[in-house]
């Protein structure tokens, strides 16, 4: 059953911007009304410019989501545009 969603950020990391606050906490929202407890990882919410200057964060971010046990799915934040979605990009079912 999956109970935590972790989120990272592998695109340009926009996740972490005040001018998609509103989209990330709609999509936060939504997520836990599924009942879903949500993580981001350590740099997912850093902004354009840290992800930029330190692309190798993002890196480690889905190298700690795949480690912590505590994390039955990894959703990746997505910019198309000026839209945010949530694409999956990997699904652990905990037994």
């Amino acid at each position: 059953m999956i109970k935590t969603v972790g989120i990272v950020s592998l695109s340009s990391g926009i996740i972490g911007e005040s001018t998609v606050k509103h989209e990330v906490n709609l999509g936060v929202k939504r997520l836990r009304d599924l009942g879903l407890e949500v993580k981001f990882l350590e740099h997912a919410q850093k902004g354009v410019g840290c992800l930029a200057d330190h692309p190798e964060s993002r890196a480690q971010d889905l190298i700690q989501a795949f480690k912590d046990s505590s994390i039955d799915m990894i959703l990746c934040a997505i910019v198309e545009m000026i839209l945010i979605g949530c694409c999956l990009i990997c699904l652990r079912m905990m037994s």
